[in-house]
């Protein structure tokens, strides 16, 4: 009886200890980018914004706007390290009135916080996840259609975006 005791209590401690330090590292990451986006290291950010409008040809000969888009991107300007990448877009037609928002953050170029929201009139769905190195460790969604490789195909898009960007910054120094 003493030995399924202990190990039971091993167990639970275990588990118990393993929610502990998940929750201590949300609140390092929720930290570090309160830090670098409030605080006082937000000026060893460097930063990119771009935004424009969505349109759709209409009889081949005029061009009717349905939408528009925006993104950001930061990093460290001291080590090229990616911070922050940032995707909106919204759809203004009948058919697809619908927002899209994702920002992507990192730390020490890997992922480390994502959030997706997404709307239109029916309905609103987030998601928020937070990973260490490779591996999920939080999982906040609402979302029926919420796949982990969605969220690795956004990550190996920002990433690309935010090399383009640092190469190119690079050249006009």
């Amino acid at each position: 009886m003493k030995p399924v005791l202990l190990i039971l209590c091993f167990l639970l401690s275990n588990c118990i200890y393993s929610q502990t330090d998940s929750l201590s590292y949300i609140q390092s990451i929720e930290k570090y980018i309160y830090d670098y986006e409030q605080g006082s290291l937000e000026s060893e950010l460097y930063n990119k914004q771009a935004s424009g409008l969505i349109t759709k040809k209409k009889l081949k000969l005029f061009r009717r706007t349905i939408g528009g888009f925006s993104y950001y991107t930061a990093w460290n300007k001291n080590n090229n390290q990616y911070f922050n990448y940032w995707y909106g877009d919204n759809y203004l037609n009948k058919r697809k009135h619908e927002d899209l928002y994702f920002s992507l953050y990192f730390k020490d170029n890997q992922l480390v916080k994502y959030i997706k929201k997404i709307e239109n009139k029916k309905y609103v769905y987030k998601t928020t996840t937070y990973f260490k190195g490779k591996e999920l460790i939080y999982v906040e969604t609402n979302d029926p259609n919420f796949s982990l490789e969605e969220i690795r195909k956004d990550e190996a898009k920002a990433v690309e975006i935010l090399d383009r960007d640092i190469k190119s910054s690079q050249r006009y120094k």
